[in-house]
């Protein structure tokens, strides 16, 4: 499944932390260049595996690995941080041009607040992401900290658990499951997962003026399908499709989400009209 191959890798310093940038297709005249923002504890790699490569057929893609920035003694992880990393790095290695978003999870609220914010944003694609933490968020965030101390393979048996669709687990080998990692442990998961119960884009998603996609997950237990489709009502212009999948939908179903995403992005200017919001895939 993870075709992942770039055609060029560069890291940046971004108020000294190391934001690694993937590049790879050809520039286009008549397509913006794509950016993919993974969600919490993921990679390009590891998340966008399948999807970047088969962006990078049509045009230029570059996915965004955000880092841990460097904090005070009593300072935490805000949205902030990681959103300026993501701007950093469109300005830096795509300058003066106009680009679309991709975010999944929690890079679905870091490309909400970068779009709402940055003046390069074309298009706009958000998979698997929440307007404003709700309880699912705050219970996974105290599960997730209390287990920490069990190691990390009790922490990715609980993040695929939890992750991943009932009917994709029971029928699925456990050996492929095993070797998935949605929200892979570490320090920096830690943070955007308490980061991740925190969040709060009312405000910031009403100043979201481009074409908008949001992609919910009718089995989606952590960030919830009724969380996807209050996005689409507090942004001017968005759309809606669902995918049948838990919330790590690019582990399960990534095929269907890169056709949904392909066809949003490849589609004339005219034809993108948030008026139609359950007919996104039409």
């Amino acid at each position: 499944m993870n075709g992942f191959c770039a055609n060029e890798t560069m890291s940046l310093d971004v108020d000294g932390a190391k934001v690694t940038c993937h590049l790879g297709g050809a520039d286009r005249e008549d397509l913006d260049p794509v950016v993919l923002i993974h969600g919490i504890g993921g990679s390009t790699a590891a998340d966008f595996g399948f999807i970047f490569p088969m962006l990078a057929r049509h045009g230029r893609v570059m996915s965004v690995d955000f880092c841990l920035p460097a904090l005070g003694e009593h300072e935490t992880l805000r949205l902030e941080h990681v959103a300026r990393q993501v701007r950093v790095a469109i300005d830096e290695v795509l300058p003066g041009r106009q680009v679309s978003m991709v975010g999944y999870s929690l890079g679905a609220v870091i490309a909400a607040a970068v779009a709402a914010s940055h003046p390069a944003p074309g298009r706009l694609v958000l998979v698997s992401g929440w307007l404003k933490a709700g309880a699912s968020h705050r219970i996974f965030n105290d599960l997730w900290q209390r287990l920490r101390i069990l190691g990390p393979t009790v922490l990715s048996r609980f993040a695929r658990f939890s992750a991943l669709g009932t009917s994709f687990l029971n029928s699925s080998p456990l050996e492929e499951l095993e070797a998935m990692s949605p929200f892979s442990p570490g320090l920096f998961t830690d943070a955007q997962i308490r980061l991740a119960a925190t969040v709060d884009l009312s405000e910031t998603a009403a100043r979201i003026c481009i074409p908008t996609l949001v992609i919910g997950c009718s089995n989606d237990t952590i960030a919830g399908r009724e969380q996807a489709e209050a996005l689409v009502g507090a942004i001017p212009d968005a759309s809606y499709a669902e995918v049948e999948s838990g919330h790590a939908v690019v582990l399960e179903r990534p095929a269907e989400l890169f056709s949904l995403i392909d066809g949003f992005l490849s589609r004339p200017q005219r034809q993108l009209s948030g008026s139609n919001r359950q007919e996104a895939g039409a």
